[in-house]
């Protein structure tokens, strides 16, 4: 009963929801960014060790267990104070 059903019009996203392209957005590039980070981290240890044989595990598994830090490292960044100021 407390549900309202409204249609946005094509090409209307960025004026109807502006948590779309705000915040989420942000919030997305910067898990990216994050995950990213860490492949590279991970690929160039093991390069740094030594070993010839690169692998990623990508295990469902463990890509969900890694996903917590990648999320709380996006958050950690967009919740900078400077970030913040700049974008306001």
């Amino acid at each position: 009963m407390n549900i309202i059903i409204i249609f946005i019009s094509r090409g209307c996203t960025g004026i109807w929801q502006p948590l779309d392209v705000g915040v989420q957005r942000v919030m997305k590039l910067s898990i990216k960014r994050s995950t990213h980070h860490d492949m590279v981290d991970e690929v160039s240890a093991q390069l740094a060790s030594g070993t010839k044989d690169l692998r990623l595990d990508v295990m469902l598994g463990t890509l969900r267990d890694r996903a917590v830090g990648w999320v709380v490292n996006a958050i950690c960044e967009i919740s900078n104070k400077v970030l913040v100021c700049k974008a306001s």
